[in-house]
C-alpha cells in the first residue's frame, strides 16, 4: 500500500519481483516505475498487459465454472434431500467461484461497458 508511509522500497521491490499480477492508480504507477526501474510508459503497457491477462484468466474461468454448473443442473437426482446436497455441494461452490471472477473483472471494466448493473447501482439507481 503506497498511500501511507507503511511501506520500504525493499519490501516492495521484493513484491512486484514475486507477483504476476499487481493493481495501482495513476498516483502510484510513478512511484512502482521508479522502483522498478521503468518508465511510466512500459509501465504503463506492462499494467495493460496484465489487465488482459487478469481479464483472460478470469474469463476463462467463469466459462469453464458455468459449464460444469449446467452439467450438473441436467442430472435431476429423484429426492428433495438429494437435490438439496447436490446444490450444497456442488452448485453453491461453482457459483461463489463464478461471482468471485465476476468481481474482479468487475474491477478492471470500464463502467460504460460493463454490461451489467454494479452494487451501486442497485442500491442507488443507475447514475
Amino acid at each position: 500500500n503506497l498511500r501511507r508511509n507503511y511501506y520500504s522500497r525493499e519490501i516492495i521491490e521484493d513484491s512486484l519481483k514475486r507477483t504476476e499480477i499487481f493493481k495501482c492508480n495513476e498516483d502510484e504507477l510513478p512511484i512502482l516505475c521508479e522502483f522498478a526501474r521503468l518508465q511510466e510508459k512500459t509501465a504503463a503497457a506492462y499494467y495493460e498487459y496484465q489487465t488482459v491477462k487478469l481479464i483472460r484468466k478470469n474469463k476463462k474461468a467463469i466459462y469453464k465454472d458455468i459449464k460444469a454448473m449446467e452439467k450438473l443442473l441436467t442430472k435431476k437426482p429423484e429426492k428433495a434431500q438429494a437435490i438439496a446436497d447436490d446444490y450444497h455441494e456442488k452448485i453453491l461452490p461453482l457459483m461463489a467461484r463464478i461471482r468471485e471472477n465476476t468481481d474482479a473483472l468487475e474491477k478492471v471494466t470500464d463502467r460504460k461497458i460493463w454490461p451489467m448493473p454494479t452494487y451501486s447501482d442497485l442500491l442507488f439507481g443507475k447514475d
